[in-house]
């Protein structure tokens, strides 16, 4: 089962069972696999065990970034010598590499996230009944502290008074989601849509097509930027906060805008331009078009697969 932990401002959720040990090492004997890939980190406890049990060539993933870990400041000793165990290292950002080389020293290999660029594109379907809208502002991702949704509810409240024909539309779920709503004012609740969870394989695309503009308001935690890697290569214009995990993605001014984590008039001033200029939006999501593809999952699996054959 999945035990969810308060964790760098989300809930990280860890496999825990009594049956775990048992299943995980049967697997791993049936299976004989020559390399297992782990994701995620050193962290409770599938990715311990496996190290622990396997004896295939062990190649494992970063996906955190961070200022501080309390958890590996703690247990670095502990954990030191499972980290010596992996044949090879990879980060899927320099974000994650700084990370986590300040607790564990070593070789780290940058291969970031894909995205499918043949799904995410600008052509296709578009979710019709969000097409009444005159301006529509997309928000995808769990509702949590980490997603930074609450800067976006308070900018809403300028970005409405300049723009009355606007809409939000928040796509995801979390633990969070009736206090987010109930902090919306009822002027400004009229202009927000509340769509729930929806699957890249069962439209998500879709809700890209249909948005004018993207925006990624966290105040920080992100190692990287799916979501708006999702965004930009479907073509559409991204507002995001300026952390260093989305840096690496957004080129400011060229394939979308950077504000200040946290700055809700700046956050609003941003979308209010993008959404008076449309020549501006067709120009960043363009440029973001073009960016993305340098991230499509071929290319991102090629650079797996190589170090996969230098340890085989």
């Amino acid at each position: 089962m999945l035990f969810p932990i308060p964790l760098n401002l989300s809930f990280s959720r860890f496999t825990i069972g009594g049956k775990l040990h048992g299943e995980l090492r049967r697997v791993l004997k049936e299976g004989k696999f020559d390399l297992i890939h782990i994701h995620e980190g050193l962290v409770p406890f599938l990715p311990l065990l496996t190290i622990r049990y396997s004896d295939a060539r062990k190649v494992l993933t970063f996906h955190a970034g961070f200022d501080r870990s309390l958890w590996y400041g703690i247990m670095r000793p502990i954990l030191e010598p499972y980290f010596n165990e992996l044949d090879a290292v990879i980060a899927v950002s320099e974000v994650a590499v700084n990370s986590h080389r300040q607790y564990f020293p070593g070789k780290y290999r940058v291969i970031p996230n894909g995205v499918d660029v043949g799904k995410f594109q600008p052509t296709g379907k578009k979710v019709e009944a969000l097409l009444k809208y005159k301006y529509r502002v997309l928000f995808v991702g769990r509702l949590e502290p980490r997603s930074g949704l609450p800067y976006l509810l308070k900018a809403m409240t300028h970005v409405v008074r300049a723009v009355p024909e606007v809409v939000l539309v928040v796509v995801g779920e979390g633990p969070y989601r009736y206090k987010y709503q109930r902090m919306v004012p009822p002027h400004v609740a009229q202009h927000i849509i509340w769509c729930g969870r929806v699957l890249p394989e069962s439209g998500l695309p879709c809700y890209y097509r249909t948005a004018d503009l993207f925006v990624a308001p966290s105040p920080g935690g992100h190692s990287f930027g799916i979501t708006l890697l999702e965004a930009m290569s479907t073509g559409i214009p991204v507002v995001a906060s300026s952390i260093p995990g989305y840096r690496q993605l957004v080129d400011d001014g060229e394939t979308g805008l950077l504000v200040l984590p946290g700055d809700v008039n700046a956050l609003a001033e941003k979308i209010i331009m993008l959404l008076h200029d449309t020549q501006l939006r067709h120009i960043l999501g363009s440029n973001g078009r073009r960016k993305a593809l340098r991230f499509a999952w071929d290319k991102v699996a090629d650079a797996v697969e190589k170090v996969y054959y230098e340890l085989l």
